[in-house]
């Protein structure tokens, strides 16, 4: 069993400090060739052209070795470094880059002024009329459109750049190499009919796959070659050693299969790098990476070949590249938000546990370098060690809330509820945040969009008039006052739910459509079990799963809103339903006393069922609608909540609600209670939350747990958080996050970031420099915090 005691390594220190004090650089490498790729090629069809223009970035881009790197391969020059994608858009791009100055200071970017001079004279008035986005655009009807500048749903980030929420099999590439997927395709080449218009499609799409793949030798070869040049002039004879064994391993990887836990780290990266600069997206996810990593190992420890120290050592390398990987997004309230998950634990194809020493490995990197990304997902299931369970624990007292913690009871079920098979459920990974997907199988759009139920709530109250300007935005339910029963309020609000739901499915499928006609993506699709065989990519339903998901936000607010009508108008009738709105339209001026009265009502969060219930009706009327559509892929929509900053966006744009809270305020996060709304034991949150319906939530739900600095402190404490993890798992529970950090220490990093730069936090499905949020993220992560004592 590996020693999980942590030592500070030279290299990592010194690694992991440049990374820190590293400022971004917006890098133009890849937006110039891909550009001068198209401008001589215009006439290929479309996926030849991605094929062919990343195949040229391949080739080109240059390879930097970073001093005391063992794992190399970068998306740009500097650590840090985010790339331009002009082909998904340039507007915004052209915004932000003209507004780097402005951003926050630690999600600041530099920029050479000759680049920025090229990007905007010649790039962009290029791709101006070319773009994804712009195609997009003309393909969302009106109607989608209005509702989202309503802020009743938020579109999926493939407005902006590829949806890419997935998990590629880069692990078929470390078993066989590109060679062995390269002869895939040439076979099927070779039974093609030509003069079938369908086999000139898919012949097009291999021609676009098999370029990328040929060139990603080419790629690695560079840097091979990068690292021989060093170490003709290291004179410290062990680094010149280590780049001697770089260049021999970027020779071999990922062109022929890895045959060493060193090789098996290098050629994974490679493929992670090389799909990041194909496809311009967050949330491009590791799959199973201690099932994977196992053998390789395990293998080389049993043989000598590595020491604990070294195999150590290596993945700490590993996880300072993950940490390298970076995204330049429109206004962004966050830094490095390339949310890469990976998932550990879980059962294999024949529901046997898979834990091993590279499951407890993963968990002491991360407590070794303890920043925010990977994102580590424990899967939990009855067969799970409770030494590693225990051991995740330990690491999560250190603040950050990795890992979290996934239940395999309800995950596997719920996706073969959807139409995976058995073997394919029990493989699943979690994505991004939260959300789980069978590995390598599926393009699952896990994250196609936000939806604001609250909005809805107050719309259905006031037959779909908007309360802030009056404007008729949802459909006519009839009149609030004229309701008789508790059921027309509750049926207004499925109604109001169920129209706005079409109209986001509505947007979403032209989403799609135009990612397919202009964005198709070659090299991910060939990492997905599907798309070789069918000669289609992903963004056109190659894979073997093609579902899409939306997430809903606020419904614990509905659902106390609901409840706070149900015993004040209707049960108690201590007041009318038009007196009530009055009040509540008013933002409760001079009504404090009433205000108080509602707040003091049964809330979801302390195991009462009757709030609990109704928050679960309100999930489950967006929930149920999914089921009723189908995606532009030919797969299924399904639904989950987690609501990324959407319940602080959402919140501070919707007037008061009549669970008492006031305008403008933020949303719970995910399923959380309403900040100050549980006052009964920590265990009681759980208990409410299991209640809900994760069945038809089977994209995947957040819920998470603010825990103060003792409650982990000691073994008993972990004991006793273990159980309510075991216990809320096994009453049907989906998942579970902790934060374990007090307000006296994030505000102290608010007012002093330049002392708290490494400080890392939960914020809903993912993790985050603080230092870097949004002042609005940061105010409202304090505020959980605050109110939770």
């Amino acid at each position: 069993m590996i020693d999980m005691t942590v030592k500070k390594r030279p290299r990592v220190r010194e690694i992991y400090d440049r990374l820190l004090d590293t400022i971004p650089t917006v890098d133009m490498d890849r937006a110039r060739i891909v550009t001068d790729y198209y401008k001589t090629h215009e006439s290929e069809p479309v996926v030849m052209k991605r094929g062919g223009s990343m195949a040229e970035v391949f080739k080109k881009l240059p390879a930097v070795v970073r001093p005391n790197e063992l794992i190399v391969g970068a998306e740009g020059r500097l650590q840090g470094s985010v790339q331009v994608y002009p082909e998904y858009n340039t507007f915004i791009l052209k915004d932000e880059i003209n507004d780097l100055s402005e951003r926050l200071k630690y999600s600041k970017y530099t920029m050479d002024e000759t680049d920025k001079k090229e990007f905007l004279e010649v790039i962009e008035p290029y791709w101006k009329g070319r773009t994804m986005n712009e195609h997009i655009f003309s393909l969302i009807p009106i109607e989608s459109q209005k509702a989202a500048n309503e802020l009743m749903f938020t579109y999926s980030s493939g407005t902006m750049f590829n949806a890419a929420h997935t998990q590629p099999n880069y692990y078929e590439v470390m078993r066989r190499g590109t060679k062995g997927l390269v002869q895939d395709i040439d076979k099927k080449i070779d039974l093609l009919n030509l003069a079938d218009a369908e086999d000139q499609k898919k012949y097009f799409w291999y021609k676009g796959a098999k370029a990328e793949l040929e060139a990603l030798p080419v790629w690695a070869g560079n840097y091979a070659d990068e690292a021989e040049r060093q170490a003709k002039e290291e004179t410290d004879q062990k680094r010149k050693k280590e780049l001697m064994e770089i260049a021999r391993i970027c020779r071999k990887v990922p062109a022929e299969p890895a045959e060493t836990f060193h090789e098996a780290l290098q050629a994974v990266w490679f493929c992670h790098v090389a799909v990041r600069l194909e496809t311009c997206g967050i949330s491009i996810s590791m799959g199973r990476f201690d099932m994977e990593l196992a053998p390789y190992l395990e293998k080389d420890i049993v043989s000598g070949r590595l020491t604990w120290d070294q195999a150590e050592e290596l993945m700490e390398c590993m996880w300072l590249k993950f940490n390298e990987s970076n995204i330049m997004l429109p206004d962004a309230k966050e830094p490095f938000m390339s949310r890469q998950a990976l998932t550990i634990g879980g059962v294999d194809d024949e529901g046997r546990d898979v834990t091993s020493d590279m499951s407890y490995l993963i968990i002491k990197t991360h407590e070794s370098i303890h920043l925010h990304q990977p994102s580590i997902c424990m899967r939990v299931h009855a067969e799970t060690p409770y030494e590693l369970l225990k051991e995740a624990l330990r690491v999560n007292r250190m603040g950050g809330g990795i890992p979290s913690f996934f239940n395999d009871k309800i995950h596997i079920p719920a996706l073969m509820n959807r139409g995976a098979s058995l073997k394919d459920a029990r493989n699943y990974g979690i994505v991004g945040c939260v959300e789980p997907a069978p590995a390598y199988t599926s393009w699952a759009s896990c994250s196609a969009g936000k939806f604001n139920l609250p909005k809805c709530f107050m719309l259905s109250l006031h037959d779909g008039a908007d309360t802030k300007t009056g404007r008729q935005i949802g459909i006519k339910v009839g009149k609030a006052e004229d309701f008789h029963s508790f059921e027309e309020v509750k049926k207004a609000y499925a109604d109001t739910v169920a129209h706005f739901a079409k109209l986001e499915i509505t947007a979403e499928n032209a989403i799609e459509i135009g990612q397919a006609d202009c964005c198709p993506v070659p090299l991910m699709s060939s990492l997905h079990t599907g798309c070789i065989d069918s000669g289609t990519d992903v963004t056109a339903g190659g894979a073997k799963y093609n579902w899409a998901a939306p997430q809903t936000t606020g419904q614990a607010s509905v659902g106390d809103g609901l409840e706070a009508i149900k015993i004040a108008v209707f049960d108690e009738k201590k007041i009318s339903m038009g007196e009530l709105l009055e009040i509540v339209d008013s933002n409760y001026a001079g009504h404090e006393e009433f205000r108080q009265y509602l707040l003091n009502l049964p809330k979801y969060g302390n195991d009462i069922d009757e709030p609990d219930y109704l928050v679960r009706f309100a999930l489950k009327a967006f929930t149920d609608q999914m089921g009723r559509y189908r995606n532009a892929r030919g797969g299924i929509f399904h639904a989950g909540s987690f609501p990324g900053p959407s319940h602080v966006t959402f919140g501070n744009a919707l007037g008061a609600t009549p669970d008492g809270r006031r305008a403008g305020e933020a949303f719970p996060a995910g399923l959380s209670p309403v900040s100050n709304r549980n006052t009964a034991a920590f265990t009681s949150i759980v208990n409410s939350a299991s209640k809900l319906d994760y069945y038809g939530a089977s994209n995947g739900t957040v819920i998470t747990a603010w825990l103060s600095d003792n409650m982990l402190s000691t073994d008993r404490g972990i004991d006793n958080v273990a159980a309510v993890i075991k216990t809320y798992f096994e009453r049907d529970g989906q998942e579970i996050q902790f934060n374990v950090v007090s307000a006296e220490e994030l505000k102290e990093a608010q007012e002093n970031p330049e002392k708290h730069r490494a400080l890392v936090i939960r914020v809903t499905g993912w993790s985050s420099f603080f230092v870097g949020l949004d002042k609005s993220l940061q105010d409202e992560l304090i505020e959980r915090e605050l109110l939770r004592k």
